[in-house]
């Protein structure tokens, strides 16, 4: 009763997030909802919680922005770290940013025509951990391009083995750096970079500007979503198709549903 969980499925049918929803309200757990619609909105509703409506007809991933908003305006409400100046103050620049990403001749356009035809295997430190994931998912979904992601120092403990000793696939390591870093984090990065560089790999690296955190989460999550985009146009296949995702999501919904219809009867 003293635990708040915050429930976010931007489809609102996302299993694993209904899932969850039902484990918190059976604890008596303090809940909020947010979602454009869906079971979760249909839970919510029904059990009396809090929910936050964004707005809907979007894909789940080009709504990350509403709701991250929405997010941070929940965490601020109930007490928890504020940083709605942070963000509104970050606009400003992450407009002028995104206007340099949208010509044809444009960085990401260039970027995916160095990766196109590899595997990617996105690097990043643990504070662009979260981003690097993102990169990951926009490639698979958008582009249809299996990628993987990672993070450093982790990656030196295990992958830059099995990067250095492949001879089979082409792969393409894609190393995000922030401009702010510790001085120990900065070596790590630039010595992992000199070692594959030194084995005859070219890694990737895009550097990260940005005043805060947040500006420059943003700046990397913009940048790698419009190369995914460029990659889909090399290819020229469609980048909101995920049929896939669907027809996998509708099976867990059907299954996770009879599985509670089973529970009830009993």
């Amino acid at each position: 009763s003293d635990s708040l969980v915050l429930v976010s499925s931007y489809s609102g049918n996302t299993a694993e997030t209904l899932s969850v929803y039902d484990q918190a309200v059976k604890r008596g757990c303090k809940v909020i909802s947010i979602s454009s619609g869906g079971k979760l909105h249909e839970k919510s509703m029904a059990d009396g919680v809090p929910l936050v409506q964004v707005k809907s007809g979007l894909q789940p991933r080009n709504a990350v922005g509403n709701t991250i908003g929405y997010l941070f305006n929940v965490i601020a409400s109930v007490g928890g770290p504020d940083i709605r100046d942070e963000v509104r103050d970050s606009i400003p620049a992450l407009k002028k940013y995104v206007s340099t990403l949208t010509p044809m001749d444009s960085k990401p356009r260039a970027i995916a025509g160095e990766i196109s035809g590899s595997l990617p295997i996105i690097y990043s430190s643990e504070s662009l951990a979260a981003i690097a994931g993102r990169w990951r998912a926009q490639f698979n979904e958008n582009s249809k391009l299996i990628a993987f992601d990672g993070h450093i120092p982790d990656m030196n403990h295990g992958d830059i083995t099995g990067i250095i000793g492949n001879n089979d696939i082409r792969v393409k390591p894609i190393i995000l750096v922030e401009d702010v870093q510790s001085k120990l984090m900065r070596n790590v990065v630039n010595d992992t970079i000199s070692v594959l560089k030194g084995r005859g790999l070219r890694p990737y690296v895009i550097r990260i500007p940005g005043k805060t955190v947040f500006e420059r989460e943003m700046r990397a999550m913009m940048l790698g979503d419009f190369i995914s985009l460029h990659l889909a146009f090399f290819k020229d296949i469609d980048p909101s198709d995920v049929s896939s995702i669907s027809l996998l999501k509708k099976l867990l919904s059907w299954k996770m549903g009879k599985k509670k219809g089973r529970r009830s009867r009993k």
